[in-house]
């Protein structure tokens, strides 16, 4: 019986000598690993510009007082006759004999202008060897039309390409030793002439109607107001315009509508502003284009911070154990997430262990896995591509715990670093629907919406990960000019 107890307090060493023995030689297992070698950061090219249709409506009901004052206004003068026998001077009254018609043709700005006059000869008149003195007067009436097909210089001068036809609704006649002879190609000619003295005016007077120019470095200064879309923190959209583009002016029969791009760099700003306040820069030419661009094609960058990666990925792995298979098992404690040239890294403290076999294994220290950011436009969702374990670490892992370079480890961590920008983009949406709604005012109406952002681009910065955002959606700017 003592031989027997001895026996058993010996083995009960043993148990617990070994059970000692085998807690030691884990804890050998520690991973001391540096980081990954630093590579230099690109600069991130400079973001696309963006779009905005801007569509300038006049309805024609409205261009009728303008065309009518000019149009009727001054056409009073004399002109000669030389009609077969009959020489001498008219004398010209003009007078509006209707309202003014507007319409669109062809794609031309129709005006037809009904006026009437009276005039009175001053002459001789010829036949039989005689000349005798001849004093009469006539009236005649006639529609004027006059064609336009407007366009925009670039000092935003309205030109036309004016075209002139006659009507005659009521012939001018006079009556001559007993005859009538007509005067109306000397009446027409006449009256062409004095038309295209009046035409210039016409394009001033719609010039200064439509306030072009005067609209357009509205517009522009007012684009160049940074725009609070958000507070608490504060967040406001800059805009800085570049250029205006003109696509050729189109008419109906409804309304003449000047169809303006204007492209601009856009960027989002967080804190409030300080110092002196933005100047926009001067209004630049206008550059003709042959094509206009309907609706918002819009570009800006939004920085995502890798204090905030970092947070979500700790959310996503700290705490849970992982079953890697083979009896290895890990519990990630900390991720931090940070940027490396091209590439996001992660930095992951583990505690790690194997079972099985006669020696169990223990590890425990931070490793490091890299990747290059992907982002899967149908999930909305920024993940990694390329992603594995940096070359430190698996040359790490290869001396001090070859057991825990498992591709399943690396899949895993690749899960939780896969970042939902669902609302990211629909925040995007969101403050940009309320920015069209901030720019309706007295003299402009904006309707339309976003419906589309995209990611357009990433790039991984020393501070964050710079995510280009590309918005897409339908607007209209609509002024209504009175004359």
């Amino acid at each position: 019986m003592k031989i027997f107890s001895k026996v058993l307090v010996v083995a009960l060493c043993c148990l617990v000598g070994g059970a000692a023995w085998y807690v030691a030689s884990a804890e050998r297992g520690d991973i001391t690993i540096p980081e990954p070698e630093a590579r230099p950061f690109e600069t991130p090219p400079p973001v696309p510009d963006s779009t905005v249709g801007v569509l300038l409506e006049v309805p024609l009901a409205e261009l009728q007082t303008v065309v009518s004052r000019e149009l009727a206004s001054d056409l009073d003068g004399t002109s000669p006759v030389n009609e077969g026998a009959l020489r001498g001077t008219l004398a010209y009254r003009v007078r509006a004999d209707g309202t003014p018609k507007v319409s669109g043709q062809d794609g031309r700005l129709r005006i037809d202008l009904p006026i009437a006059f009276s005039l009175r000869l001053d002459g001789t008149a010829s036949g039989l060897g005689l000349s005798l003195p001849i004093r009469t007067g006539t009236e005649g009436a006639l529609t004027v039309t006059v064609s336009l097909a407007p366009r925009v210089d670039e000092e935003w001068n309205v030109r036309s390409d004016p075209k002139l036809s006659f009507r005659w609704r009521r012939s001018p006649q006079v009556e001559v030793l007993g005859a009538r002879i007509s005067i109306e190609s000397v009446a027409t000619e006449y009256l062409e002439g004095r038309m295209q003295d009046v035409l210039p005016r016409i394009e001033e007077a719609l010039s200064d109607s439509l306030r072009l120019r005067e609209r357009a470095e509205e517009v522009w200064k007012d684009l160049c107001e940074p725009r609070l879309l958000a507070e608490s923190p504060d967040l406001r959209l800059f805009v800085e315009p570049r250029a205006i583009f003109l696509a050729r002016p189109e008419v109906d029969g409804q309304s003449l509508r000047f169809r303006l791009s204007v492209t601009a760099g856009l960027s989002l700003r967080g804190g409030t502003p300080s110092g002196e306040p933005l100047s926009a820069p001067p209004l630049p030419p206008l550059v003709p284009s042959g094509a206009h661009l309907e609706g918002i094609f819009l570009r800006f960058p939004v920085a995502v911070s890798w204090e905030e990666l970092s947070d979500w990925a700790q959310s996503e792995a700290a705490g849970r154990p992982m079953d890697l298979g083979d009896g290895t098992k890990v519990i990630i404690r900390k991720v931090r997430v940070f940027g490396n040239g091209d590439r996001l890294a992660a930095a992951v403290d583990v505690e790690a262990e194997r079972q099985g076999g006669l020696l169990g294994r223990r590890a425990s220290g931070r490793i490091y896995l890299e990747g290059r950011p992907d982002y899967d436009p149908a999930s909305r969702v920024l993940g990694l591509r390329e992603f594995d374990f940096d070359e430190n670490t698996t040359s790490g892992l290869a001396r001090a715990a070859a057991w825990l370079a498992k591709p399943l480890l690396v899949r895993r961590m690749e899960d939780s670093l896969r970042f939902p920008l669902a609302e990211k983009t629909d925040e995007a949406k969101e403050l940009l629907r309320r920015a069209l709604e901030n720019l309706t005012n007295e003299e402009m109406s904006v309707s339309g919406d976003v419906y589309d952002v995209t990611v357009e681009g990433l790039f991984v910065t020393p501070q964050a990960l710079e995510v280009v955002l590309a918005v897409s959606g339908d607007a209209r700017m609509v002024f209504h000019v009175g004359p």
